[in-house]
């Protein structure tokens, strides 16, 4: 083929805008190495794991104690397009170790990863570290319920991919036709595609279920309880990149087999499952529904009233929407009700070409549910409180070709968005531009991460964002009562001239706040790492811990400090290697640790409890560096989880009890974030939520992935003013 070609190059260049891929012209083979190297570097980003972090079932009647349940997203990593998954049980024991089906170790204790030898508890035989054996998988039947939506007044989501007619002949359903799913495949072949993507296969002239899973490679499952306290039922959501959202009823009772509800493909991700049906051995990495997947219960009354509050568990009056994100998979947000599971119903969607999303990149960011007073976002409304979802303006892909740049602009995700729970309405937003509610002319990287609501003054309201950038930047938005906003850099951690100091962050900044009732300060926890590229190694990256001390529940206060504030760098922060001679006032500010390994990052949230913050970080093998690879093997690396443990809250005495611990992990790629879990008692009374001791104490152990580090901190909430917001 003649790439010089101007029919040729920009149907290739079309092709890989289309898949997220790469388009590169290599005239020898040096160039075609370097450019399947950059291909497979971005895949590795992708696939260096195999497991999502688990989800954790929570006891409905203590929400301060785990249940046994523990469930696994997983996926097989592969070069072409036909990446497998599925959806895995396993049982928490009261000492926090993951137990199989026969409760044994389900861990091998050498790689950190799922035994050969275990057997997962849906699984009726040996399954180990095999994706595509047993788990959800093996349970799904011939008689699925596999719908998008096409349209329509009641918005039910019910329009099938295959009908049956009067024949009893599977068929093609009206509506669904090549186009839609962008191939070209048509008769019995287009048939056949649909069959397959409905849970139909033929094996030997016979019609059977097709029991396989597509990579849910980013999206983590949530779980949703139906019912009350005492007498509830759970279904698990999650996404895959061939654009399913499959709803599985997961049964506490560990004996029952689970149950698919529904599976959704929204209109836009049709194409996929072409994709991954008749391109499944081509080259590349396709995405879908691959971000967060947040959910919001709520009963109606109470939002008509002004008065909402938030639900654990959705009762008969209640109401459940689900809110989607694609991350590489596109730029649009869903949300659906799954208020009845049986009847799913279409709700809205976002987009960048939605009137006021013009910045709205890839959705990596979560939609997160919050309450908020409606005036303080200049909405004119007599309630006291409306439910709303915050959100970054999302991921701006340039920023993949950017490893041997200093900082750059950004006008793609460089926003946050407030929007109202109900209608997707757009109520607020910051950006760089004139247009918006908040205009901030330094917000010019993309906020790819969730927004880390708090809610300061106590009253159920959020009234502070929190919110980091690609760009190294930390922002706090105050929104007050009298319908201002005021939009503050707290921190800017990237010096923005050179490739080695240019700090990212893709992770979240988690807060707490530490203290008593009198006087205390907000912590905010964040690492750094080029999550599209892991494998580079000419950045040095840092965990960083700063302290906001503006925590005044009096608004004129906040004002007035706010207006003086000056924005951190990170010079202003004391050096973890040097913190004994670090001044007060550096300690004060916060500290930074930097990460020691050639190319480790840290690329996964942490979490904070009792006064210890938890992290994990990746580092390639020394091979791991692309320029030194000369095959396109498949690469590995390490991983390690840090526990720092800050002290006391004493401004007095900042950090005098500071420490940091460091664990290596068995897994060999990029880790999950950290878990905490409260192991639940076992019959005996051990473990649970006061580890058999009677005092006021909760059992705590970590988990990344399917790795457990035990802790020896006590979980306790009601002896500390920590609260993980």
């Amino acid at each position: 083929m003649n790439t010089d070609s101007k029919s040729v190059k920009p149907i290739l260049e079309r092709a890989a805008d289309y898949s997220d891929g790469i388009y590169s012209e290599a005239s020898d083979s040096e160039k075609l190495k370097l450019t399947l190297q950059n291909l497979f570097e971005r895949v590795s980003a992708d696939a260096t794991g195999g497991s999502s972090a688990p989800v954790v079932a929570v006891n409905a009647l203590n929400r301060l104690e785990s249940s046994e349940e523990l469930y696994y997203t997983t996926f097989e990593p592969k070069v072409v397009t036909g990446w497998s998954g599925n959806l895995k049980r396993y049982k928490l024991g009261s000492d926090g170790e993951i137990l199989d089906k026969n409760d044994k170790s389900a861990v091998d204790a050498n790689t950190g990863y799922f035994a050969k030898e275990a057997t997962s508890i849906w699984s009726s035989e040996v399954d180990g570290n095999i994706v595509t054996k047993g788990g959800a998988a093996s349970h799904l039947t011939l008689d699925r319920k596999v719908y998008t939506y096409l349209g329509g007044a009641s918005k039910t989501i019910d329009d099938s991919l295959v009908d049956v007619n009067l024949s009893g002949v599977i068929v093609a359903a009206t509506g669904m036709t090549p186009d839609i799913f962008d191939t070209e495949l048509s008769g019995t072949d287009f048939l056949n595609m649909l069959k397959w993507a409905s849970g139909i296969t033929t094996i030997d002239g016979v019609e059977v279920a097709r029991q396989e899973i597509e990579d849910p490679l980013h999206s983590q499952p949530i779980i949703l309880n139906y019912g009350t306290s005492t007498n509830y039922n759970s279904t698990l959501f999650f996404g895959t990149n061939s654009g399913y959202l499959h709803a599985i009823d997961t049964y506490r009772d560990p004996s029952k087999n689970p149950k698919e509800r529904f599976a959704y493909v929204p209109y836009e991700l049709l194409p996929n499952i072409n994709m991954y049906y008749s391109k499944k051995n081509e080259i590349g990495k396709t995405y879908g529904l691959d971000g967060p997947v947040s959910s919001l219960i709520f009963n109606q009354t109470d939002v008509d009233a002004g008065t909402p509050k938030r639900r654990f568990i959705v009762g008969s009056t209640d109401k459940a929407y689900l809110y989607l994100t694609m991350r590489r998979g596109g730029n649009i947000n869903y949300a659906i009700d799954v208020t009845d599971r049986d009847t799913p119903k279409y709700l809205w969607q976002i987009s960048t070409a939605s009137s006021g999303f013009e910045e709205l990149g890839q959705t990596w960011s979560g939609m997160t549910p919050v309450f908020i007073n409606p005036k303080a976002i200049g909405v004119d409304s007599t309630k006291k409180s409306i439910p709303v979802l915050v959100f970054g303006g999302g991921y701006d892909p340039e920023e993949d070709l950017t490893s041997e740049s200093v900082r750059l602009g950004q006008s793609t995700g460089n926003a946050i968005f407030i929007v109202d729970a109900m209608t997707g309405a757009l109520l607020w937003k910051a950006s760089s531009t004139l247009a918006a509610d908040l205009t901030i002319s330094q917000m010019t990287n993309s906020i790819a991460s969730d927004i880390t609501p708090v809610d300061n003054n106590g009253d159920g309201n959020v009234d502070i964002l929190y919110a980091s950038d690609i760009g190294g930047r930390l922002w706090r938005i105050d929104l007050f009562s009298d319908g201002t906003q005021k939009g503050t850099l707290l921190a800017d951690l990237n010096t923005g001239n050179s490739v080695t100091n240019n700090t990212r962050f893709y992770t979240t900044p988690v807060v707490a706040y530490q203290g008593n009732e009198n006087k205390g300060r907000y912590v905010i926890t964040l690492g750094s790492g080029y999550r599209a590229h892991p494998l580079v190694t000419n950045n040095q990256d840092r965990f960083f811990v700063l302290f906001d001390q503006i925590t005044s529940t009096d608004e004129t206060s906040t004002k007035n400090a706010l207006s003086t504030y000056k924005t951190k760098k990170t010079s202003d922060l004391a050096n973890y290697s040097n913190i004994a001679s670090a001044s007060d006032d550096a300690k004060n500010t916060g500290f930074y640790y930097k990460l020691t390994e050639t190319g480790e990052k840290s690329l996964s949230d942490s979490i904070v409890a009792n006064n210890r913050i938890y992290f994990s970080t990746y580092f390639p093998n020394s091979t791991s560096n692309t320029s030194d690879l000369d095959s396109c093997k498949a690469v590995t690396g390490n991983a390690r989880l840090y526990e720092i443990n800050l002290g006391e809250y004493n401004p007095n005495k900042p950090l005098e009890d500071l420490s940091i611990e460091v664990t290596e992990l068995k897994q060999s790629g990029i880790p999950a974030e950290p878990k905490i879990v409260f192991p639940p008692a076992d019959e005996n009374g051990t473990g649970g939520e006061d580890g058999g001791s009677g005092d006021d104490c909760a059992n705590m152990a970590i988990l990344v992935g399917s790795e457990v580090i035990k802790s020896d901190s006590c979980g306790s909430v009601s002896k500390s003013y920590w609260s993980e917001l």
